[in-house]
């Protein structure tokens, strides 16, 4: 069975820029289901509002629904997934394990090295799993350091795509010999996964940018305006908009010129790991 375990629905929310994701569950799993998926994992971020929406389409889709949260714990992001009930953000990583376990969930390490610092890093004993491959993470080091440090403390790995648009559905794939809930989480904890993973073109993480701001303008513009000086927060503005309006292939060469920056900073950050 080929399932995705790291997948946002419309209800996963950022701060600074509140749309983050842009399909229903129903979306999700339609959309999973062409791509040859057998189970999805709903993880947004903090909130477990799309279960009943989830439940209802993957029963609709012949599918399996895992019920899962991206839970930020104090000490990095957590993929709980086969839960019964809600788990907070917000607590330490031991307590937030343990909330897990006690639902007979299991926890995956999610982008443990991530350049925005929100992963566990090297604290990875207590967790089930390590998302050794997150199709996000384009400056390739981060994913290079999960493999790496999952090996060293004999974690099974796996891959996630981390979608937040129809296009980034289907850039990574875990492959288990299981036909239920229960059985694909025993596989993925036992180590009996196969995992596949592809980076999102950088046409789509721009577009992805266009779709986020575009849908946040008033929330974006407002929050410049409480926090930035002129000329940067003129600046901000007239750049987003122009943004926003423009189809040119400028920004997506932009794109790939930040992402190229990130890589560098990535190589020499990745040296303190080893």
């Amino acid at each position: 069975m080929k399932v995705e375990i790291h997948c946002h629905s419309h209800y996963s929310k950022g701060r600074k820029i509140p749309w983050e994701a842009f399909l229903s569950p129903e979306d999700i799993f339609r959309i999973a289901k062409e791509k040859g998926y057998g189970a999805v994992a709903i993880t947004d971020h903090a909130v477990n509002t799309s279960w009943k929406e989830a439940k209802r389409a993957a029963r609709k889709h012949g599918m399996i629904f895992i019920p899962g949260i991206e839970v930020a714990s104090k000490e990095g992001h957590v993929l709980a997934l086969g839960l019964s009930d809600f788990v907070p953000s917000g607590l330490g990583l031991d307590e937030t394990l343990d909330l897990i376990h006690s639902q007979g969930a299991i926890a995956v390490a999610a982008h443990p090295f991530d350049l925005k610092n929100e992963g566990a890093k090297k604290n990875l004993s207590g967790f089930d799993a390590v998302e050794v491959f997150n199709s996000l993470c384009h400056d390739r080091f981060s994913n290079m350091l999960a493999e790496h440090w999952a090996g060293e403390r004999r974690k099974p790995g796996v891959a996630g795509s981390d979608s937040h648009t129809a296009a980034m559905i289907g850039m990574s794939a875990n492959h288990v010999k299981a036909d239920t809930l229960d059985s694909v989480l025993k596989e993925i904890r036992k180590g009996r996964v196969e995992w596949e993973g592809r980076y999102v073109p950088m046409s789509v993480m721009t577009e992805w940018f266009r779709m986020r701001l575009s849908s946040s303008k008033n929330s974006v513009l407002r929050y410049a305006d409480r926090n930035y000086f002129f000329p940067k927060r003129w600046l901000g503005k007239a750049l987003m908009k122009r943004f926003i309006k423009s189809r040119s292939p400028l920004w997506n060469s932009l794109t790939i010129f930040g992402y190229s920056l990130a890589t560098f900073y990535s190589l020499f950050r990745s040296l303190k790991y080893f």
